[in-house]
């Protein structure tokens, strides 16, 4: 790679001293950087805005938690170039490389020698009556429908294909890709999904029925998402991006044409970061 961009969470933790190494390291191996906005403040050098950014280089190089590689999603995905992702943060499924291995990962990453995986994404559609489609944006996670302030629960409906999966009184559900079935997803008590998977989860949000259970359907899928009567519902795409969706108006979801490219350091397997993150151990049977 001939030029990488540079995003890095300010209000991270060693976000200045991080900035600083890649920065470092790139000079020593003769790697043109561009910083984005307000990373290029921590070094006191010149950037740009990320939109901009993604389209002026051949890869991006991020460094916080998974919410600030989900920021990078739209403008990545658009610019069809590959993700890199350091680890600031905690749990890190898509922040993968920690701090120690941050030098090797960045150098291996311009040099070609990380392996590319490419992610789905979910595209989101407002449609209302006598008014043209509004194209909300794509995510990488989810989009998650839940109450707007002030409702204690709300009334909705789902169809798969323009077929009728059911009414919900819940508190809210989660349209969910593989990628982001480790995320809000499996705190609601949906399926973990390998991320290969050509599938979508659908994970009711404390539904009022017991036997509203999480749904796997074919990202081949279209998922509709309608309150019902005088509800409201407020739409999240990946944490980043909200939007109240009100009566007579319907939420589309299909998969996008785009997709995310992650740039996958040193031995990866799905199933090793699983058993690592959440802290998966087996036991012994006691011998008799």
């Amino acid at each position: 790679m001939k030029t990488i961009g540079l995003v890095v969470n300010t209000e991270k933790p060693g976000a200045r001293q991080m900035a600083a190494l890649l920065a470092r390291t790139a000079r020593q191996k003769k790697i043109q950087i561009v910083h984005e906005k307000r990373t290029a403040q921590l070094l006191g050098v010149t950037g740009i805005p990320l939109s901009s950014l993604a389209k002026k280089v051949d890869g991006l190089v991020v460094a916080g938690g998974d919410g600030t590689l989900l920021s990078a999603v739209p403008a990545a995905a658009a610019a069809d170039i590959p993700v890199l992702g350091i680890n600031l943060g905690t749990l890190g499924f898509l922040t993968m490389v920690t701090h120690g291995q941050a030098v090797e990962a960045f150098t291996d990453f311009a040099a070609g020698r990380c392996t590319p995986q490419k992610r789905a994404l979910l595209e989101v559609w407002l449609h209302a009556p006598e008014e043209k489609p509004k194209r909300l944006g794509v995510a990488l996670n989810d989009a998650v429908f839940s109450r707007c302030h002030g409702l204690l629960l709300v009334d909705f409906e789902v169809s798969v294909d323009d077929r009728l999966v059911t009414r919900y009184s819940a508190d809210g559900i989660i349209v969910a890709t593989p990628t982001g079935s480790t995320a809000y997803s499996l705190s609601s008590h949906g399926a973990l999904v390998s991320p290969d998977s050509p599938v979508w989860c659908l994970t009711p949000i404390c539904p009022h029925s017991l036997t509203n259970r999480p749904l796997i359907v074919s990202d081949a899928s279209t998922v509709r998402v309608r309150p019902h009567e005088s509800n409201r519902l407020l739409l999240t795409l990946d944490g980043q991006r909200e939007f109240t969706v009100r009566e007579h108006q319907e939420v589309v979801i299909r998969r996008a044409p785009d997709s995310l490219t992650l740039a996958l350091h040193g031995h990866y397997c799905f199933f090793s970061i699983l058993r690592t993150k959440l802290r998966w151990s087996g036991s012994s049977a006691p011998s008799s």
